[in-house]
């Protein structure tokens, strides 16, 4: 002992001085453990001086948020053996002491380190805060870093802290590598979410209480009403019900996963098949050579740049139609408006007739664009490309429903001379050819085909429209409900979009293409057929009246078939359904 403190010195040897006699306490009346008891509550965050804590699970927030549990910069580096754990409180010292042998206590002794008082090095730090044994001390108690104190945490303890941290980063959202790296408890030890079984069935209709021997047998899978279940058969059949919300959000993941990569994909697929299609309108291609698996690709839609190019080439030119036959046929059309009335021989007034009908139809042509209004920029190409056509097919003339087909070509293709040669090639195929020509024998195949292929398909509707009234049907005749569609090539009540998607398709495809849209199309509407109310003539030239011309004469110009819930790809896979076999493989 120095003579100026009472503080030992630790020079010295300890076995060279008696220990000093214990200072007596100035305090003339020291306070019991009960009222210190009292004194530190739950909300208090001070302890006593003398007091001391061991084993207590370690805050989230040792080293502020945002840490990554590491030592203090400038802290020293120990190692677990250096920092012993903290000696428990003395009348729990004295009684593990009283119950060990003299030898062994003097042992234990010797092992032990002696750490001066907290009250003394609180007053110390009062007194002097400068002192130097004082900062080392202040600095050796920050040094132990989160991992250590970790380290000297009992099995239980530990576990608390860090399910304690756990919460922590995730209520806070700052859960970063280094604080996930921190934690040993890993991911794939966590347990997995618990799928929530369905209630128990207490019935709704019950209006007494239910009795203890009724709620005992009470199951999750049965109503209350019904006879008890058997407990296996309720385990059995709660495990399947947990298999199938799994399977579920199995299959939600994978959707919403699928829905991520999607755009990436689309953005790739679609460059790759604007390449190709660039390869195909490109004039030193030979079709003759080309992959046949390449026209299999109008499923997936033609490039839109390219569609009008692609569409020319797709659809030939059998009739060795030129620009020159475009303006020929024009020429021969104004000669025959600027004749006077009574020069004019039977069919030269009916082509006059005709004129005039092409005139007042073309702004019936996609209203909702606004291009072929009286004054708008495409309407004289669209009447030109009539009257030329007209000129040029004086046997067939013109048929309503001309005038929309030209107005999709003039939306796709550069020229009105383009437009001219597509359309004569376009309109030269059977199908179309048939019903503008008024083939009786072609037009009926084709319905009967639609017909049988409608009631394999959707039976429902098909039952509804062509029944007998007897029978609760409304007893439409086939023409009723296809011709309009047929003979315009669904312009008459599909948007530009979809058009152009069947179109892509019919160019390499072929009529059938055609077929199968037209019984998609009635199969996509039944829900708004069946909803149609009134009287067996009021259904009857409401249903005739959407389904043949659509709602082009209704109030608001514009409108389509409502198809709100069908995108064009899903519009597309209805069309491909519609042309696969039934299950009888019919």
């Amino acid at each position: 002992m120095s003579a100026t403190s009472l503080r030992p010195d630790w020079q010295s040897s300890r076995s060279s001085l008696p220990l000093p006699p214990r200072r007596a306490s100035w305090n003339p009346r020291r306070k019991s453990v009960q009222e210190l008891e009292e004194e530190c509550t739950e909300s208090d965050e001070d302890l006593p001086d003398d007091a001391s804590l061991w084993n207590v699970p370690v805050s989230p927030h040792v080293a502020g948020p945002g840490s990554s549990r590491s030592s203090f910069v400038g802290s020293p580096t120990r190692s677990p053996i250096a920092s012993p754990r903290p000696f428990p409180l003395d009348h729990a010292r004295a009684a593990a002491e009283t119950a060990q042998g003299s030898k062994n206590g003097i042992q234990s002794a010797r092992k032990q380190k002696f750490q001066p008082n907290r009250s003394a090095s609180a007053n110390a730090a009062r007194s002097n805060p400068s002192s130097p044994s004082i900062r080392h001390l202040r600095r050796s108690d920050r040094a132990r870093s989160w991992n250590l104190a970790m380290e000297e945490l009992s099995e239980e303890a530990r576990i608390i802290s860090q399910n304690l941290a756990e919460h922590e980063a995730t209520k806070s959202g700052e859960g970063g590598p280094d604080r996930k790296d921190s934690l040993s408890l890993s991911a794939s030890a966590r347990p997995k979410e618990k799928i929530q079984l369905p209630p128990i069935q207490k019935g709704s209709l019950d209006f007494m209480p239910i009795s203890k021997e009724k709620e005992a047998v009470l199951s999750r899978t049965r109503p209350s009403w019904l006879p008890p279940k058997d407990p296996k058969e309720e385990q059995k059949h709660l495990k399947e019900y947990q298999r199938m919300m799994a399977a579920s959000l199995e299959a939600d993941k994978k959707r919403h996963t699928k829905q991520q990569q999607d755009p990436v994909l689309d953005e790739t697929t679609n460059e790759a098949l604007a390449r190709i299609w660039q390869f195909f309108v490109d004039e030193s291609t030979n079709l003759s050579e080309l992959d046949p698996r390449v026209y299999s690709l109008c499923w997936r839609g033609v490039t839109p740049r390219l569609r009008g190019k692609v569409w020319k080439r797709g659809f030939g030119n059998r009739l060795g139609l030129t620009s020159k036959s475009y303006y020929k046929a024009l020429e021969r059309a104004q000669e025959i408006q600027s004749r006077p009335s009574d020069q004019l021989g039977g069919r030269e007034r009916q082509m006059i007739r005709w004129f005039k009908d092409i005139e007042r139809d073309a702004e019936t042509a996609f209203p909702d664009l606004k291009m072929f209004q009286q004054n708008g920029p495409l309407w004289q190409d669209l009447v030109d490309v009539c009257k030329a056509h007209t000129c040029y097919r004086s046997d067939i003339g013109y048929v309503y429903g001309m005038q929309l087909i030209a107005a999709l070509l003039l939306l796709q293709l550069p020229t009105p001379a383009d437009v001219f040669v597509v359309l004569g090639n376009a309109l030269h195929r059977g199908l179309p050819l048939a019903f503008l020509g008024g083939d009786l024998t072609s037009t009926t195949r084709t319905f009967n085909h639609a017909v049988s292929t409608l009631a394999i398909k959707f039976p429902r509707i098909h039952e509804y429209l062509f029944g007998s009234i007897e029978q609760g049907g409304l007893g439409l005749a086939p023409e009723q409900v296809f011709e309009p569609m047929f003979r315009t090539l669904f312009s008459n009540g599909l948007d530009v979009d979809r058009l152009c998607r069947v179109w892509d398709m019919w160019v390499f495809e072929g009529d059938k293409i055609l077929v199968h849209t037209a019984v998609a199309l009635v199969g996509c509407l039944q829900t708004q057929l069946f909803q149609i109310e009134g009287d067996v003539d009021l259904k009857r030239r409401n249903i005739q009246e959407m389904l043949a011309w659509g709602p082009f004469n209704r109030t608001s110009p514009g409108e389509y078939w409502k198809l709100q819930n069908l995108d064009e790809e899903r519009f597309v896979e209805e069309i491909s359904i519609a042309g696969k076999l039934d299950y009888r493989g019919k």
